[in-house]
């Protein structure tokens, strides 16, 4: 087959899956099993929290759980996924002070809120972890509803060259500094702060610290 039919075909079909995958009109079964996914995640977050002596809940008899958005599926995006060839190695400022290395491995583009927006997944120079990418983002909840210092996701399972992933902000968690001092946080991108109110995932964590 023509290469340039074959790149066609394929941008073609990154387009369809970002806008069709937008559609919601999920059945009651599928937002079943979609909450199930979403509050089994929850769980096993909270249950990690307090894992080891290093979590910042570990033997806390006054931690009370976390609070969190309700789980909805507009927030579960489509992204079509642009890939630098030639990653920029960057210095990342964290809540410390002190730097953590990435790299700019690939631009996401999606729809949410009727609007286009896109945010750069970072590969860390410290994560043995293949298809491991990090997400660090703020919104227009955050310092209000949602940490100041904005929110984390794990994207796992990319695989370099892929045309398209799910975000999904049902999933978007607090970074440690969120709960107690002594961390070292990554600070969001100057990109990756989005011009929309993402109202999925945890909210801030209201105990003092």
């Amino acid at each position: 087959m023509n290469k340039k039919l074959i790149v066609g075909l394929a941008i073609l079909a990154a387009i369809a899956y970002t806008f069709l995958g937008q559609n919601n009109d999920a059945s009651p079964e599928e937002k079943e099993a979609f909450n199930t996914e979403i509050l089994k995640y929850r769980d096993d977050q909270v249950k990690g929290l307090q894992a080891t002596d290093y979590e910042p809940f570990y033997n806390d008899s006054t931690f009370q759980g976390l609070s969190y958005f309700s789980p909805n599926l507009q927030y579960k995006v489509n992204a079509r996924l642009d890939w630098n060839d030639n990653a920029e190695r960057i210095a990342v400022p964290t809540s410390s002070g002190k730097k953590k290395y990435f790299k700019k491995a690939v631009t996401a583009h999606f729809s949410l809120n009727g609007n286009d927006h896109e945010l750069i997944l970072l590969k860390p120079e410290a994560n043995a972890m293949l298809n491991y990418y990090f997400l660090a983002f703020t919104d227009l909840t955050s310092g209000e509803e949602t940490y100041g210092g904005g929110r984390y996701i794990n994207i796992e399972g990319l695989k370099k060259g892929q045309l398209q992933t799910t975000i999904d902000f049902n999933k978007a968690y607090n970074p440690y500094c969120a709960y107690k001092d002594g961390y070292n946080c990554p600070i969001p991108l100057r990109e990756n702060r989005l011009a929309t109110k993402v109202e999925a995932g945890e909210k801030n964590y209201q105990a003092s610290h």
